[in-house]
């Protein structure tokens, strides 16, 4: 009797867990467009997340898109006052932190 209980236990238990495994393993793919470049993404997630992808690439564009004149870093480049944000922050920090070419030591 303790047997037949205990191989149960373990069929019911092995069950539950496979089937709250099963949603996280749902992959979702989405596509669109930031600075005229296609981008395709696929992603492991419980549900989709377009809206969320979408917002992001929305507010990197608005932020460091070189062909949008109201973009941050069009005013920035034209002397124009503008307030940054977190992307054009992040960037610009990673630029300053080491220079990209080291001049020869003479």
């Amino acid at each position: 009797m303790l047997t037949k209980l205990f191989r149960f236990t373990v069929l019911l238990l092995s069950t539950a867990f496979l089937s709250a495994c099963a949603g996280e393993g749902v992959y979702h793919e989405d596509s669109g467009s930031v600075f005229h470049t296609v981008y395709h993404i696929k992603y492991k997630s419980p549900r989709p997340l377009t809206g969320e992808i979408e917002k992001e690439f929305a507010l990197f564009d608005a932020s460091l898109d070189p062909f949008n004149k109201e973009s941050i870093i069009a005013k920035v480049n034209a002397n124009q006052e503008v307030e940054v944000d977190k992307w054009f922050t992040t960037v610009f920090n990673m630029q300053t932190e080491k220079p990209a070419i080291k001049a020869p030591s003479r």
